[in-house]
């Protein structure tokens, strides 16, 4: 936790900015690949409602980092920041396994290699 701190007070700010843009871009790859295979009646309905709650459980878990991010970013207490982050860290492992959920799934139904 102390190093997140720290990361944040020398300037690396943009790394977290980028590797949460990054998860994203991840996230949005995977759910377009997911709905044109559900659209196309390539997969079961109910696996498509499967991934659909796997993809949107694990939006709303980003967003949610996004505003800690956020918050961890605009303020200059630096009690408040290692708060934010650390609710940060807390829910970037949520998104993430939800991202590694939908990939694995996907993989699973031979949808993505």
């Amino acid at each position: 936790a102390m190093v997140i701190l720290v990361a944040c007070a020398t300037g690396t700010k943009g790394k977290l900015v980028s590797s949460y843009e990054l998860a994203g871009t991840t996230l949005r790859a995977g759910y377009a690949v997911a709905k044109p295979a559900c659209d196309a009646g390539q997969l079961s309905v109910d696996r498509c409602v499967q991934l659909k709650k796997i993809y949107n459980d694990a939006r709303a878990a980003y967003l949610l980092a996004g505003d800690s991010l956020i918050l961890a970013i605009e303020t200059d207490d630096l009690v408040k920041r290692q708060k934010f982050l650390e609710e940060y860290q807390g829910i970037v492992s949520q998104y993430t396994v939800g991202t590694t959920n939908l990939l694995n799934l996907l993989i699973q139904l031979g949808v993505i290699k």
